[in-house]
């Protein structure tokens, strides 16, 4: 019996020897090892191995650069004793079926399959927590890229992702908040723009009544989906923090720890930055309030796009960027009275109390200024949209 591990390392080896990457000098070998394990229950013939390892190498013989890869990889299996491991059939190469090997990828698989079988909320909970232990997200660098190894690491991240989304469900139901947030924390290593799991940390948060910590995830979490998917609203978000609201509300307290609460800890000096869930309730506030007094607002809607052709992902990093440089601009060109929120990946919104509209074209004549001798040579441009609060606000 022999095991292989490919997840974190790679490593063959039974209770007398073993084989790793350090033992075999040569990437190929590596790989040709691991190809043939991975399909260890077929015969691999020759014509795919070298399709798979030399296509695009160019190589004259390739025939005989296989027969030598293949007596290379004989010679030093011979670690584990004098049975051929690697057997020559007509035209393939076969595993001996006499060796048998487990591997860590089919425990994973064969643990996921008894959680998602499994009736039993205990064995199910067991299984699920056994899964996030056996995955490990990385792969040997001498095989990670490899095209016949990436569709499996992909379905392996599927797999797990799966799993752990299940396991916290039940973490939730059974309010067990401190493992919820080990799991979501451990989960964001393999992927840190899934929007359940930084819904379920939030959620952690909330149930410990940290709601300060959950609004500070809340906040990073929806500048990561601006910034890399261009996400302007994830409603699942939205609802966690008008819950985290609702409950800070309804606590009791005196008008003293009330004030402190609410209270800024230094004396502001810039413009308010905030959420724009945060934005959208002082919007309506203040839309309420010049119904009153009669006294005009304006909102100003701020977007960068590109300017000349370039490809998606070049696009996409001058937009991060010019976002970055338009943030700084605001908060030097406007006041401590104003508002401004990210709307979304290339959109900033203002809120200009008190500002007349030939004076709120003039502030965003000097932002497109100075963003213009800012921005450089990133060809990108800034439109204004300006609507009058009174009128935008609506019935």
């Amino acid at each position: 019996m022999m095991r292989l591990e490919i997840f974190g390392r790679f490593l063959l080896y039974n209770e007398h020897a073993s084989v790793d990457e350090k033992t075999l000098h040569s990437n190929k070998l590596v790989r040709l090892l691991v190809y043939i394990l991975l399909y260890r229950d077929r015969e691999v013939p020759h014509q795919e191995l070298i399709d798979t390892f030399w296509q695009d190498e160019g190589t004259r013989n390739p025939e005989g650069a296989l027969k030598n890869l293949i007596y290379r990889l004989r010679t030093e299996l011979r670690v584990f004793g004098d049975t051929e491991l690697v057997m020559t059939l007509p035209g393939a190469y076969h595993w001996n079926p006499q060796v048998p090997v487990t591997t860590d990828y089919e425990d994973l698989e064969r643990v996921a399959r008894d959680a998602r079988s499994a009736v039993d909320p205990a064995r199910k909970r067991a299984y699920c927590e056994q899964v996030i232990q056996l995955y490990k997200r990385e792969v040997s660098a001498r095989i990670a890229t490899e095209s016949w190894m990436l569709s499996r690491l992909t379905y392996y991240k599927l797999l797990y992702m799966d799993i752990a989304k299940m396991l916290a469900a039940m973490y939730e139901q059974g309010e067990e908040w401190d493992a919820l947030e080990r799991l979501c924390r451990g989960v964001m290593e393999v992927d840190s723009l899934d929007e359940d799991i930084h819904y379920w940390l939030i959620k952690s948060q909330i149930g410990k009544s940290n709601y300060g910590r959950a609004i500070e995830y809340y906040e990073n979490g929806k500048k990561m989906f601006y910034d890399h998917l261009g996400i302007r609203n994830v409603d699942r978000f939205n609802e966690l923090y008008d819950e985290i609201m609702t409950i800070s509300k309804n606590q009791m307290s005196d008008i003293g720890s009330l004030i402190a609460s609410v209270s800024e800890k230094e004396v502001p000096t810039e413009v308010f930055i905030c959420e724009y869930p945060v934005f959208r309730e002082i919007y309506r506030v203040e839309a309420r309030r010049i119904r009153r007094t009669g006294i005009a607002e304006y909102v100003v809607l701020v977007t960068i796009k590109p300017s000349g052709r370039s490809g998606k992902d070049g696009q996409d990093a001058r937009i991060r960027a010019g976002m970055e440089i338009l943030e700084q601009l605001l908060k030097r060109a406007l006041r401590t009275g104003d508002v401004v929120a990210r709307y979304s990946s290339m959109q900033y919104v203002l809120l200009l109390p008190t500002c007349t509209y030939e004076s709120t074209l003039l502030i965003a004549e000097r932002i497109e200024s100075e963003f213009r001798r800012e921005a450089g040579k990133r060809r990108l441009v800034l439109q204004f949209e300006v609507e009058e609060l009174s009128a935008a606000s609506g019935s």
